[in-house]
């Protein structure tokens, strides 16, 4: 009996020991499977994965195509009791509105400017005239419709010499437009309200020559 009792209690730490171990290796396994990766520190997490095809997409554009530039006009001017003269015009020219080179469209600006004109030895004036302009572009072509006004003028006609305030305007505008230069006529007809001197209409026809640049902002105004 004596030599039992210690066989038995080896055998029983024996089967303890197997038993722990069997338990501990179940654990770890189970919390193997269920646990996902591990962060590292450092790591950044990933973005969006590219789908094949996918283009980057373009920014909207915030204005439409524009225009602006400058030129001048040389021509002739006719009036009740005058005789013919000359008229010089020196114009700036913005497009806010305006159609692409070489394609069918519309177009709206304006053109502020300073003129001149004499005719004979006594019948001269210069004013300030402020003329929009509506109209249609083609490829090489443009052709619109002036209305506005002459915001300052002194004239004299017949020794009378007279100023006058937003003097109205109507006209037609038709010019060769081919790599930014354009060419062509510009006609006007002017009711010339003053103080001082009687009211006249006056006549207008010039040849016109400009130069200007074009531009499609990426942005919007702000």
């Amino acid at each position: 009996m004596r030599t039992d009792v210690p066989l038995l209690v080896v055998a029983m730490v024996t089967v303890a020991t197997l038993a722990g171990a069997s338990t501990a290796a179940a654990q770890a396994v189970a919390g193997a499977s269920t646990a996902g990766p591990q962060a590292v520190a450092g790591d950044e997490p990933p973005g969006p994965q590219a789908v094949a095809g996918d283009e980057p997409r373009t920014r909207p554009y915030g204005h439409p195509h524009a225009g602006m530039g400058g030129g001048v006009a040389v021509g002739v001017v006719r009036a009740d009791g005058v005789e013919p003269g000359w008229l010089a015009r020196v114009e700036y020219e913005v497009l806010p509105a305006l159609a692409p080179r070489g394609t069918v469209g519309g177009y709206f600006g304006f053109m502020p400017g300073l003129e001149m004109w004499r005719a004979g030895d006594d019948n001269w004036g210069v004013a300030l005239p402020i003329a929009m302009e509506l109209g249609v572009r083609a490829p090489g072509l443009r052709a619109g419709a002036l209305f506005g006004f002459e915001a300052i003028m002194i004239d004299q006609v017949a020794d009378d010499t007279g100023t006058g305030f937003y003097a109205p305007l109507a006209g037609l505008r038709a010019v060769l437009d081919v790599g930014g230069v354009t060419a062509g006529v510009d006609a006007r007809v002017i009711r010339r309200w003053q103080i001082g001197a009687d009211d006249h209409t006056q006549l207008q026809v010039a040849f016109v020559l400009t130069y200007g640049i074009e531009t499609r902002l990426r942005e919007p105004i702000r």
